[in-house]
């Protein structure tokens, strides 16, 4: 299988229930010598389990990735580097990948909207406020990939995602419960998660800008970028750039920083760019940029 990158995905960890008492801490041994994690919303263990389960599928679809079968193993957030020498040598991969289900809330709340209607017996307009029910759900997932070489850990990634339902108060029971909204969010998160680990063609998603010095390194970047060695392809596009100004190689480092989700990077490089060149291509990609990020801070601003 040498198209093939062996992976073992560890079960995503997730949030257990606060501790704000010396009688909750007691409550909490005590419930854990017999199997069970005090205050745990068992809905927040099922979506961990989905988000499980549902990143080895993806992985599996990418048609790149083997899959080892794990044994028992820790929490990840307890993994230490006597399990990571473990899994190493016991499972023969090349990689470890952690997830973890950081934050996962769904909360209802009343509010009122507001409706004009023309009344005939007093010949206005009047406004009328009926009672609606609003549910908002956040969930954030992360995963940490460790390579085999040195314990390295390679990549830190987090995704967010929110969702908004509201129905009149009295039908309030047709709201989705939790669960539900969870898988939702999660379903939207894991394909990108596949796509980041994946290789692919960049030109799939973002053209690279082609170079027109004949630079060497130049062209070992674009190769390495095209055969989806990311984080290598974009330091030598950035050194091309620091150390001769190129703009196509600046262009390019910038282009494979919104590729891996750095978005704030990316318009710092392409802020720099159009200092020195107005070239239309690198002032719509710093459009896009803007608009991601802004798109980012209202989703965020939601939850205030």
């Amino acid at each position: 299988m040498s198209s093939m990158r062996r992976l073992v995905v560890l079960d995503f960890d997730y949030y257990r229930g606060s501790v704000d008492s010396v009688e909750d801490f007691v409550v909490g041994i005590i419930a854990s010598s017999i199997g069970v994690h005090y205050g745990e919303d068992h809905q927040i263990r099922e979506a961990a389990s989905y988000a499980t389960d549902s990143l080895i599928a993806a992985l599996r679809d990418t048609g790149y990735f083997e899959l080892a079968d794990a044994f028992t193993l820790p929490d990840s957030h307890l993994l230490g580097s006597a399990d990571v020498e473990k899994i190493y040598r016991t499972l023969g991969v090349d990689a470890i990948l952690a997830g973890s289900l950081q934050y996962a809330e769904c909360n209802v709340e009343k509010f009122f909207k507001e409706v004009k209607e023309w009344d005939t017996s007093r010949q206005k307009k009047v406004i009328w406020q009926y009672p609606w029910v609003r549910q908002n759900c956040r969930l954030t997932l992360s995963y940490r990939v460790i390579r085999s070489e040195g314990n390295v850990l390679k990549l830190n990634k987090r995704f967010t995602e929110y969702r908004v339902e509201e129905v009149e108060e009295g039908h309030h029971f047709s709201l989705h419960d939790a669960e539900y909204w969870y898988e939702v969010m999660i379903d939207e998160i894991i394909p990108q998660i596949a796509r980041q680990l994946a290789p692919y063609e960049i030109s799939e998603t973002r053209h690279l800008k082609a170079d027109e010095t004949g630079d060497p390194v130049m062209e070992r970047a674009t190769d390495l970028a095209r055969g989806g060695n990311i984080d290598r392809a974009r330091d030598l596009f950035l050194q091309r750039w620091w150390s001769t100004a190129n703009l196509a190689a600046g262009y390019n480092a910038a282009i494979l920083y919104e590729v891996e989700g750095e978005l704030r990077n990316a318009l710092k490089l392409l802020e720099e760019l159009i200092r020195i060149s107005n070239d239309y291509s690198i002032v719509r990609e710093h459009r896009l940029v803007l608009d991601a990020l802004e798109d980012r801070r209202r989703a965020e601003e939601q939850l205030r």
